[in-house]
């Protein structure tokens, strides 16, 4: 028996999901239901650990900048909405050696599209942000559309405001099936049966269990996120020390400037992360090979850190062969997935969610790519059976 119907339901309001549900309640009339198997900002997510960098100068490519402009714009309108911090506008610096393949992708981003920004020689940058610790011949640009995203508060902002605009929220009830039945869908939670013309798939880690054809597209890695304490934490405040990331001698860091009051969030990626097939198997702690592995890093990297970082937590995210994400309609027409954002995709959040709204009313939108549709995307083949 059916028991509530809807034009559309955004399964999984995470990351993207949330920001789904907020423009498809905001930009169109159709009736939305969100369905969260946990609660709604559950600390299970990709986003969870209370931050994330943002990036308008972007060295995965320049074509994902127009993505990222129309991101800010979002994350400032939705903060404006809900009265809430969220985008944290000190900047983002990146620093590397040049000739190094990121930094001047980096570089070309700034370039191609005219981006405000500083750049820094190893003595201007030594004399500036003193906290970094910089081998001779390092250079630095900061991005100054580029910052730090408060993402749990981001991705409450996104559900709350979709509920203010008429949507509805279904939480704590996982979803156990996706059935095609004539000419729309039921969804089956653990305590209700939901008829609705279309469905967005935005479930992270989770895709494959609810789309088990992208099970070849689509796994999990692991990362592990940590905050230092140091010993003069006004070194560490975000007016002197913005977003950053660093690549030097193989390492690659990143973090956001001290939001806590007492420590700092200073994370390097490490030897034992996994590539997972099921999230069900991600660890519940990080091992001590890992946080010592970044501390180790950090000792290197920063300066007047303690060696131990105050806290830690293991985290995951749905990753695709390629890093590119996957945003596709089925041909049915009935069924968005958005997947595989591989690590770097909650800066774009609020774009793919309006890229949502385009695949479920079939509008246009000019930001959409090819290269994510899932044709484009390594082991498909299974996946498009």
């Amino acid at each position: 028996m059916v028991n509530q119907e809807f034009d559309v339901a955004v399964i999984g309001l995470g990351s993207v999901g949330s920001m789904a549900m907020w423009q498809l309640c905001t930009t169109t009339d159709l009736s939305v239901v969100g369905i969260e198997q946990w609660g709604v900002g559950h600390s299970y997510g990709s986003y969870a650990g209370e931050s994330r960098v943002f990036r308008a100068a972007y060295h995965e490519g320049w074509r994902y900048v127009p993505l990222l402009l129309r991101s800010r714009e979002m994350w400032l309108d939705l903060e404006r909405s809900v009265g809430r911090e969220i985008f944290l506008p000190h900047g983002m610096l990146a620093v590397d050696q040049p000739g190094h393949a990121p930094y001047e992708s980096t570089l070309e981003s700034i370039r191609r599209y005219d981006l405000p920004h500083r750049a820094f020689s190893t003595q201007e940058l030594r004399n500036t942000y003193p906290q970094h610790i910089v081998p001779d011949g390092t250079e630095a640009v900061l991005d100054l559309l580029g910052g730090g995203i408060r993402s749990e508060i981001a991705v409450l902002a996104g559900v709350q405001a979709a509920v203010a605009a008429g949507g509805t929220v279904i939480d704590g009830e996982p979803v156990v099936g996706i059935d095609e039945e004539g000419e729309s869908i039921v969804i089956r939670t653990t305590n209700r049966s939901i008829r609705v013309a279309q469905v967005v798939v935005t479930a992270g880690s989770w895709t494959a269990k609810l789309r088990p054809k992208l099970s070849s597209v689509v796994n999990v890695a692991t990362i592990a996120l940590t905050w230092f304490a140091p010993n003069d934490i006004s070194r560490y405040a975000a007016d002197v020390f913005p977003a950053f990331l660093r690549d030097q001698d193989g390492v690659h860091m990143f973090g956001v400037p001290s939001l806590d009051g007492y420590s700092v969030k200073v994370v390097s990626h490490t030897s034992d992360e996994q590539l997972l097939t099921d999230v069900d198997d991600v660890p519940l702690v990080a091992s001590r090979a890992s946080i010592e592995e970044i501390s180790h890093n950090a000792m290197r990297f920063f300066a007047d850190l303690s060696p131990e970082p105050v806290r830690h937590t293991i985290h995951h995210d749905s990753v695709t062969n390629s890093r590119v994400p996957v945003v596709d309609l089925d041909p049915s027409g009935r069924i968005v997935t958005i997947a595989g954002l591989s690590g770097h995709g909650f800066k774009f959040a609020p774009a793919l969610g309006q890229l949502a709204v385009s695949l479920v009313t079939g509008r246009h939108d000019e930001l959409y790519s090819s290269d994510f549709a899932l044709a484009q995307h390594p082991d498909t083949v299974t996946a498009l059976q």
